[in-house]
């Protein structure tokens, strides 16, 4: 019997040529194996979303619920196929625990603190930065809120160097938790804060050299992922520019 291949949507072993660019349609989910996923004369959903789909109705798009058929026998899914958001599940669950242990033992110290960073951003008076951190009770990072790093995205930009690495492990898990769910900014400022700017290099190399090396290796996996999870997900574009401008050294 000729080998078969695996449907990148549905898993199935319905191709008879190795995926992507076939141009064959799976007769399981009807996924058409383009040789660019968002090639709109082709399908009209990404591979996530027919993979999602499929799961849900058994086709990968409402219109084809009625024209596939179940898999044979002979077609069955490898042992080890995953969708795209299990795989996604697997790496975040590695990559949490990876940020978590590198930044366990950071304190805030000194540094700026969440609220704090907001007067500083509307121009306060030191007075009303006092008071600001009085409202930033949490003595560990992973204490702060959701509700405030959903809320607080304009932060990263504010912090110094102690704040910086204090929050940015909060912020970049709470990204791998809810970048798929959110209308929140900082799905956007989480990644650009990691991004060097004209006139302000020195002042983001002060913060960026304040990280270890785990530290620095923790970053980069995850601007990797969000590279990824791809641009219909998050700004890949800038998360790639952040690698290749300094974090990228650190994947090696």
């Amino acid at each position: 019997m000729a080998k078969q291949y695996s449907c990148l949507c549905c898993g199935y072993q319905t191709l008879i040529q190795p995926p992507p660019g076939t141009w064959e349609i799976c007769p399981v989910c009807f996924w058409e194996d383009a040789p660019d996923e968002w090639n709109w004369s082709s399908n009209r959903v990404s591979l996530k979303e027919a993979q999602r789909n499929f799961r849900n109705l058994g086709a990968c798009e409402p219109d084809w619920v009625k024209d596939v058929r179940p898999p044979t026998p002979a077609e069955r899914r490898p042992p080890a196929w995953q969708t795209l958001d299990e795989q996604e599940a697997a790496h975040r669950t590695l990559l949490i625990q990876r940020i978590t242990d590198a930044f366990a033992d950071v304190l805030r110290e000194d540094g700026v603190s969440l609220h704090q960073a907001r007067v500083i951003d509307d121009y306060g008076s030191a007075e009303e930065e006092a008071q600001a951190r009085l409202l930033d009770t949490d003595t560990h990072w992973w204490e702060v809120p959701d509700e405030w790093i959903a809320e607080f995205y304009e932060i990263l930009s504010f912090v110094d160097p102690k704040g910086f690495r204090y929050y940015i492990p909060a912020y970049m898990i709470w990204m791998l938790k809810h970048y798929d769910d959110t209308y929140s900014n900082t799905a956007g400022s989480t990644v650009y804060s990691f991004l060097s700017y004209p006139g302000l290099e020195d002042w983001q190399q002060q913060r960026f050299g304040l990280l270890n090396e785990a530290q620095a290796q923790a970053v980069c996996h995850f601007l990797k992922h969000m590279v990824w999870l791809g641009d219909d997900a998050v700004d890949a574009v800038a998360a790639q520019e952040a690698l290749q401008q300094y974090w990228g050294q650190f994947c090696a």
